[in-house]
């Protein structure tokens, strides 16, 4: 057998250092925040990573939001 045959493929050596969908850069910039600035941002990515999700049609938030049910009790 080669050693190309040979060689172990991991999934790091597969996909790029850092996302180029600017998510790694606005986490990079939240991380260099004081504390209580910090959570303001963390909770304001959390929203609109949530409205993103809600908003793909077809997609796990829509299929989520469709199919839950909410107890009145």
């Amino acid at each position: 057998m080669s050693d190309a045959a040979r060689k172990v493929v991991f999934v790091s050596d597969q996909t790029p250092e850092q996302p180029t969908d600017g998510l790694w850069s606005r986490l990079s910039l939240i991380e260099g925040q004081p504390l209580d600035a910090r959570a303001a941002a963390y909770s304001a990515l959390h929203e609109d990573l949530s409205r993103r999700l809600e908003n793909v049609p077809g997609g796990v938030g829509s299929r989520a939001v469709a199919g839950s049910t909410v107890s009145q009790g």
